[in-house]
């Protein structure tokens, strides 16, 4: 069984919601960005209790991580210091070990395997095991102001209902 992006995130989530506020498969708010008005988008978005935001890069593939280049303003904010969020890649180790040399120095890596474990009373039951292997930067770590939170989490329950 081949892991998915949506794996991924289910493994993110349970990791992270207990702690801190959450978001996937979304865009960045206008004003969290600065002046600019590019569109940038994010697979998961933690946010801590004191509004800080770190985002997840989800990269199955070495093509799908090569791809990301592609994304020209992200890549020059990132390149420049000034990407509002402390970047992590999650990727599978098999794909780490192909692209390690291409990561951004401020990003970070988090890799993982895919587990299966069979329970007593339900079918085969998939979940991931992060490793951490590079901390990302903190350098321009930035807090996401309240009206923006706002917008973000309207977004994100706008997108649950019409899934619903």
């Amino acid at each position: 069984m081949k892991v998915q992006e949506k794996d991924v995130i289910r493994e993110l989530f349970y990791h992270f919601k207990q702690k801190d506020i959450w978001a996937y498969r979304g865009y960045y708010p206008a004003g969290f960005l600065g002046s600019c008005s590019a569109w940038i988008e994010f697979d998961f978005l933690r946010i801590t209790k004191k509004y800080f935001v770190y985002e997840y890069e989800i990269k199955l593939s070495v093509s799908d991580f090569r791809a990301e280049k592609n994304k020209r303003f992200k890549m020059e904010l990132i390149s420049e210091g000034r990407y509002p969020a402390v970047l992590t890649y999650v990727m599978p180790e098999e794909v780490y070990n192909k692209v390690s040399d291409e990561i951004p120095e401020a990003c970070g890596v988090k890799t993982f395997i895919g587990e299966e474990w069979e329970y007593l009373y339900c079918p085969v039951t998939r979940f991931l095991i992060f490793k951490d292997i590079k901390k990302p930067s903190q350098a321009s770590k930035q807090k996401i102001k309240e009206k923006d939170l706002i917008q973000l989490l309207v977004n994100q329950t706008y997108k649950i209902q019409k899934h619903l």
